[in-house]
């Protein structure tokens, strides 16, 4: 399969998939690192990209 195809079929999943049970805990790993994140944020330190750009990144990093 397509790496094109591949990543709509894995969009489509996710999309379907945080739907499915929103009563599902977050791990305490992940929390974590959203704190951290959102620290970054506050403090403005954190950088961001246009999601084009990132989605690029991710297809070349895939091939």
């Amino acid at each position: 399969m397509p790496l094109p195809e591949k990543l709509e079929l894995m969009e489509k999943l996710w999309v379907e998939i945080s739907e499915e049970d929103k009563n599902v805990e977050t791990p305490s790993w992940h929390k974590h690192l959203l704190d951290e994140r959102t620290s970054r944020v506050e403090e403005g330190s954190a950088k961001f990209i246009a999601w084009k750009d990132a989605k690029a990144q991710l297809e070349r990093d895939c091939q």
